[in-house]
């Protein structure tokens, strides 16, 4: 299955005003390392991100586990750099 991410310019399209709270759910495989490798990167990005702001949700069978994580955000940038880079795992299916 094929990364889903969003289009260039998606947040310009948007009324945001920064900075902002912004929540970004991220979905892939239940594995071991995926909450690990995403929390890398969202940590990368936003070096005070509380794990607390995480919420985490298995499917039915728990194959795929979907993440909420709330940032906040200065500017514009950083939400387009996070969405780029989360994208980018290979374990990451989708990223909204």
């Amino acid at each position: 299955m094929l990364p889903f991410y969003l289009p260039a310019g998606f947040i310009t399209m948007t009324n945001l005003k920064f900075p902002c709270d912004f929540d970004i759910k991220v979905m892939g495989e239940n594995s071991p390392d995926f909450i690990d490798n995403v929390m890398q990167v969202v940590r990368q990005h936003f070096p005070d991100y509380d794990d607390g702001d995480m919420k985490k949700k298995l499917s039915e069978f728990t194959k795929y586990a979907s993440l909420t994580i709330t940032i906040h955000a200065e500017k514009k940038e950083q939400i387009d750099n996070l969405y780029r880079d989360l994208t980018s795992l290979p374990q990451v299916l989708m990223a909204l």
